[in-house]
């Protein structure tokens, strides 16, 4: 029987990849969707613009390959941080800091997915539009099982999840936000750290997860015991 090639990996194919996303994040980043060119791209990444098409169907494919990494990444650690055994809150703090930690790994990224967000989303093909919106609606449902496991514990108010896991997300992006406009003034990790700081002190029975020399950190003073 002749085996599929579908699980194997190439390693060389695999670098040759990463490389031409690198070079295409860079020209996207620099020029726009609309004035970069798969040429250019190609250019920059040494390889010739047939090679491109190995991979991508257009530039549009390309584009939004580099915004779904993006989300993907994002899912991926809401999801993880879904499961276990610990209080909601802790679940939260071990995302936001995983969040943090992912936007300095993917700044770069994070600027091209608001880019395609903000000003770009309506230029684009109806299957792309909708895998984005996908993947936005997938996080909001992992983070509002976060949320709704909160209101059973009775840490948060008996507010419907979901509409806790929209407000949660659009204080992350507002973090986001202010990070990516200016990284000198507005330090992403301090923001977050607020943001837990803030939901520490009115969720106090759920800082007992944590070490007690670790309190100090997250609710801002001693918890008597």
């Amino acid at each position: 029987m002749r085996k599929s090639l579908g699980l194997r990996r190439n390693p060389s194919k695999d670098e040759r990849e990463k490389t031409l996303k690198e070079a295409a994040l860079k020209v996207f980043s620099q020029k726009g969707y609309h004035r970069a060119t798969m040429s250019e791209i190609a250019l920059e990444a040494g390889y010739g613009k047939g090679t491109l098409y190995w991979y991508w169907r257009s530039k549009e494919d390309l584009y939004f390959s580099l915004i779904e990494d993006m989300h993907r990444e994002f899912l991926r650690v809401v999801e993880e941080c879904v499961v276990g055994d610990e209080p909601a809150f802790c679940k939260l703090e071990k995302m936001g800091h995983q969040v943090v930690d992912l936007y300095y790994r993917l700044r770069d990224y994070c600027k091209l997915s608001w880019k395609m967000r903000a000003e770009e989303l309506e230029t684009f093909s109806p299957q792309y539009v909708e895998r984005l919106r996908d993947y936005i609606k997938r996080t909001k449902e992992a983070l509002a099982t976060i949320m709704r496991q909160g209101v059973e514990e009775g840490l948060f108010p008996p507010h419907d999840p979901y509409y806790l896991a929209c407000i949660l997300m659009g204080l992350i992006e507002g973090l986001e936000i202010q990070w990516l406009e200016d990284s000198q003034a507005f330090d992403l990790r301090k923001g977050m750290q607020i943001i837990l700081d803030f939901f520490g002190k009115h969720l106090i029975p759920a800082a007992e997860c944590l070490p007690r020399e670790d309190k100090m950190g997250i609710i801002g003073e001693e918890v008597d015991p």
